[in-house]
């Protein structure tokens, strides 16, 4: 199964970058941890199509360690376009990434 990385270490609130849809059922993964203590982070997984506004497919919240923690979900969208969105994220070092497998 083909990985696509949404986006990576990301330390704060923030849009990802636009990549292509896939028009297969797929799996969203996010990871994080942090470097010392608890964190939390929130991504929303988002999809549009041509000059459409951003749509929410799905989100995963996790309660951040120093050990990685992850979650995912599945989804058979068929938006054009897609990103990953961090909507919170806190504790030290806190961090995360954002995969997508089809």
């Amino acid at each position: 199964m083909p990985t696509v990385n949404l986006f990576s270490d990301v330390t704060a609130v923030s849009d990802g970058p636009e990549h292509d849809g896939h028009r297969v059922i797929k799996t969203f993964e996010l990871v994080g941890n942090t470097t010392s203590g608890a964190g939390a982070v929130t991504a929303e997984v988002q999809g549009r199509n041509n000059g459409t506004a951003w749509s929410s497919i799905g989100t995963i919240d996790l309660v951040l360690g120093v050990t990685p923690v992850a979650d995912a979900f599945s989804s058979d969208d068929r938006f054009l376009y897609l990103r990953g969105r961090v909507t919170a994220i806190s504790g030290t070092g806190a961090t995360c990434s954002l995969n997508l497998g089809v």
